[in-house]
């Protein structure tokens, strides 16, 4: 009789089913061209100008981000089903899945804060562009 594999390989195999359901559905979503409002105003082609002329990159960054998203969420539903078929192979794909990811968020973080998150601050701090005393500098609010 075949010897079974650990009752942990069972959890990380969920654990994989799970977290590669939610990458797929984050791959999805990053595909879908948002709108941007303000003041219930759509200022979605001034964002995209703006975001084209400071950030040139963003609109590559986001889909790039979405494929790999795409790619390591059936990665990781393919390394659960390794996992409880061929536990052997499916530990090492498992890793790998994992440090691919882990590098995949590592980038997501730096370019957030250091390309994205500048740019949008600079685009909300237009002038007309603050709303609600949510976003803009104090002294522009009426």
């Amino acid at each position: 009789m075949p010897r079974r594999p650990p009752a942990s390989y069972t959890t990380f195999a969920v654990f994989h089913f799970i977290v590669g359901g939610l990458s797929l559905l984050c791959g999805m979503v990053g595909f879908v061209r948002f709108t941007v409002n303000v003041n219930n105003q759509d200022v979605t082609p001034q964002f995209e100008a703006f975001m084209a002329r400071e950030a040139p990159s963003y609109q590559t960054y986001r889909r790039v981000s979405a494929a790999a998203n795409l790619a390591l969420g059936f990665g990781f539903i393919a390394g659960g089903v390794t996992l409880l078929s061929a536990p052997r192979v499916g530990r090492v794909f498992a890793m790998v899945c994992g440090i691919l990811s882990l590098l995949h968020q590592i980038g997501v973080v730096v370019l957030q804060l250091v390309v994205v998150a500048p740019a949008f601050s600079r685009f909300f701090n237009l002038p007309g562009m603050a709303f609600g005393g949510l976003g803009g500098h104090p002294d522009r609010h009426l």
